[in-house]
């Protein structure tokens, strides 16, 4: 075959890559749609909501001023322009959902090119193929999540800095480097190590155009938060003060530095040891792209606060070294057995065979509760916004409010309010709907059960394993409840005001 034939075909194969990837996610987030975590509605979706509808709930991120309205500017143009589809959130949603899915393609492309450079034709169908079917990339594609984001620019920064020639292809990377420093500071050493990796010791052509485009992002990110925060920069400064001087974020908790470890032991389950075997079958032909993955992970196993979605960024590039490596498998396998099949083949059954294993490690692994997160609450939520009379929704307890899909799933006239429970039976007032757990106590109000939904992992005492929906048949009535407001808890205030902060910078 010539080489313009061979290129056709590759990117005939891409493009169907491609496709596949993104009908994978829009089907997955069609099927669930749920909420990954609470920060995808109130740190990113609800003040994108904010900025466009004028209404939404504030937490205690923004009341401090530590949060960029970098990535809820983003956001808030694609909700604008879906307003020229309609209002209802459904279709908002859907459309963040669909231009974020866009973007997580930027790692199948990328995994594709890298593959079929390290193993030939296999290589980039094994390597693109994995960022496009594995379950972890599928599962934060559609979500507003800066981890999801953040790991997409890191991507697209190492490959560009991997495939520059000029100094403008080095200040193009060094703007997607600067990019992804912005959006997660805490990727800030592996932007570093991205950087000595691409560059070397040339300082002239690389360094200096690859650290401008960093710095251009930086002095953006700068005015930014000048003209939104009052300060330069302090979405930086003063979320790392926030976090590590006061110590806030491990008052959510702290972890073990081996947790990510046991992590992959969970989420991956039976689908780990072949991993860990392709991984190191394509360490050597990948060793930057691994080099940068681990990178992520060790930052973040020295932050004591551990969340699985924080080192999301290192999965696309496992997934290229680890789908570099099953194509050095079967080449060699074939060799050896000489098998009389076409290697093409080999690729595509290799692929369907990892699509099978991200399916048993989201049935089995502890990836399975995260399909369903949240979807009870938006279910109920969306059900409460089909009623063209609804003006009122209690979440119960109030404290709950976190777990909820805020304003940003309400249809516009409805007010989220903060309602009390009447002791005993009697007439309810000021509420047209309420979401809570199951609870006879409603019941006995008079009140319409209009269904239940699985919502959360069960056992877990700080979600909502089933969401509950009822109704008030009688209506909010000609009773104002005051509008839910979000209360800085406690502990948070106690460790800032320790640390010698009032609570504003």
């Amino acid at each position: 075959m010539s080489r313009s034939g061979m290129l056709r075909r590759d990117q005939r194969l891409l493009v169907a890559l491609l496709l596949t990837a993104f009908v994978i996610r829009i089907a997955a987030y069609a099927w669930f749609g749920g909420l990954v975590h609470p920060d995808e509605i109130f740190q990113y979706l609800e003040p994108a909501h904010r900025i466009v509808f004028g209404n939404g709930l504030v937490p205690w991120e923004y009341q401090l001023g530590i949060r960029s309205w970098l990535f809820p500017g983003f956001l808030a143009g694609i909700l604008e322009a879906a307003r020229l589809i309609g209002d209802g959130p459904a279709v908002q949603n859907a459309a963040v959902a669909v231009v974020l899915s866009l973007l997580s393609l930027v790692p199948v492309a990328c995994g594709f090119v890298w593959g079929r450079r390290a193993a030939g034709l296999t290589g980039g169908l094994l390597a693109g193929g994995l960022n496009a079917v594995w379950s972890d990339c599928v599962l934060f594609a559609a979500h507003p999540l800066l981890d999801g984001v953040a790991g997409v620019c890191l991507v697209g920064a190492v490959f560009l800095a991997d495939r520059a020639a000029g100094r403008r292809e080095f200040m193009i990377a060094g703007l997607v480097l600067g990019l992804t420093a912005v959006l997660r500071i805490q990727l800030l050493p592996t932007v570093a190590l991205t950087a000595v990796l691409s560059c070397g010791r040339n300082i002239r052509g690389r360094w200096l155009p690859l650290t401008g485009g960093a710095v251009v992002v930086l002095l953006g990110q700068g005015l930014l938060d000048l003209v939104t925060l009052g300060t330069p920069f302090q979405s930086i400064w003063y979320y790392v003060w926030i976090n590590q001087v006061s110590g806030v974020s491990t008052a959510f908790g702290a972890s073990p530095w081996y947790e990510y470890l046991v992590d992959f032991r969970w989420q991956w389950s039976v689908a780990l040891p072949p991993l860990v075997l392709c991984l190191a079958a394509g360490a050597w032909r990948q060793a930057r792209l691994l080099a940068v993955a681990v990178s992520v992970i060790l930052v973040f196993s020295c932050v004591p606060h551990k969340e699985y979605r924080f080192i999301f960024p290192a999965i696309p590039l496992l997934m290229t070294v680890a789908g570099t490596g099953a194509a050095v498998i079967v080449q060699r396998l074939r060799g050896w057995l000489r098998l009389p099949v076409p290697e093409g083949g080999l690729a595509v059954a290799g692929l369907a065979a990892f699509a099978g294993l991200s399916l048993v490690a989201s049935l089995h692994g502890a990836l399975r509760w995260s399909w369903i997160e949240g979807t009870g609450m938006v279910t109920a939520m969306h059900r409460v916004s089909a009623d063209p009379n609804a003006r009122a929704l209690a979440v119960l307890p109030a404290g709950y409010w976190a777990l909820s899909g805020g304003y940003s799933h309400l249809r516009p006239g409805i007010r989220l309010v903060r309602f009390s429970p009447p002791e005993g039976a009697g007439p309810v007032a000021g509420v047209d709907y309420l979401i809570a757990e199951e609870t006879e106590a409603l019941d006995r109000l008079g009140l319409s059960r209009q269904g239940c939904w699985p919502n959360a992992r069960p056992g877990r005492r700080t979600d909502l394993p089933v969401v509950c929906l009822w109704q008030n048949a009688a209506g909010a009535g000609d009773v104002v409840l005051p509008e839910l407001e979000t209360v800085m808890p406690d502990k948070i205030a106690r460790l800032i005001a320790r640390a010698g902060g009032a609570g504003e910078p």
